[in-house]
């Protein structure tokens, strides 16, 4: 089975805290891929997703060809959508150009569901909107990193992780392409 693109966005905030923090929601226990887990918002993109006119602010990976360039764009756009949609929080319209990717992964043969997934990540989100679950993720919050060895976290999101933690560090850090051929549980 061919993955399906997906898009994940990884929203941090460190300002004024002892540790950073990320934006989480359990996936509920009904769902067939990873339930129970703690997760990025992000899904698959939706046949006819937008591929929106908004550039990138910040630096993208070297050699990326127009068709790539309108690939990420339709993921971001897709991070976006699904941040909205599972979490009802948007991101405010002034920081879209500077959602960044920061990672790939891609879910390994044998499971019940595969996705090429781009994770796009936001240092000090501004964002409207309040926090409510549509039923795919409970138990949104923000999670500091410091809490995230006591919840249920994908492998693959831990990994996510580290690549936004070194991009909060290091803004000029290069998107790195994560792939884990173990399995995601």
């Amino acid at each position: 089975m061919q993955p399906k693109n997906a898009a994940g966005i990884v929203l941090m905030r460190a300002e004024g805290l002892a540790q950073p923090e990320v934006l989480l929601g359990r996936r509920n226990a009904s769902m067939v891929f990873m339930p129970g887990y703690y997760v990025f918002p992000g899904g698959r993109v939706e046949e006819g997703e937008e591929i929106g006119d908004t550039p990138f602010e910040l630096p993208l990976p070297e050699g990326l060809d127009e068709a790539s360039l309108g690939l990420l764009a339709a993921l971001r756009a897709t991070a976006l959508r699904e941040l909205e949609e599972e979490t009802g929080l948007r991101l405010h319209a002034s920081q879209v150009g500077q959602v960044r990717p920061i990672a790939r992964a891609i879910t390994p043969p044998g499971n019940p569901r595969r996705f090429d997934t781009r994770f796009f990540a936001v240092l000090e989100p501004r964002l409207e909107g309040e926090i409510r679950g549509d039923g795919e993720l409970e138990d949104i919050g923000w999670v500091s990193v410091d809490r995230l060895e006591s919840i249920p976290l994908a492998r693959i999101s831990g990994r996510v992780l580290r690549e936004a933690l070194r991009y909060q560090a290091d803004p000029d850090y290069p998107f790195q392409h994560v792939t884990d051929a173990r399995s995601l549980g």
